[in-house]
């Protein structure tokens, strides 16, 4: 049962990242599309397009270092904030 989009998506994600898949399909609503274009930015997903058709569908590649799931790294002593497109560290 779909419970919400935007959780669907992410556990689409993960399962696409455990099964090994090198690009998924999903459902797209805006809040998915800008869910994708984070990652993107973030370096987890590859390049996303979005289907113009009845069934609007997005569709990605997934990023995978060394056989593994790509994964960002940050370490700070304090959160980062966000102002605007600019990730700030206070």
């Amino acid at each position: 049962m779909l419970q919400s989009f935007s959780i669907d998506f992410l556990i689409r994600i993960k399962n696409a990242y455990r099964a090994g898949k090198k690009n998924m399909v999903a459902p797209a609503s805006n809040f998915c599309i800008d869910i994708a274009t984070l990652l993107k930015r973030f370096g987890y997903i590859g390049s996303f397009s979005v289907s113009d058709d009845a069934k609007r569908q997005i569709t990605f590649d997934l990023i995978y270092q060394n056989n593994q799931p790509s994964q960002v790294v940050v370490s700070m002593k304090k959160p980062p904030l966000f102002h605007g497109e600019k990730l700030v560290n206070h």
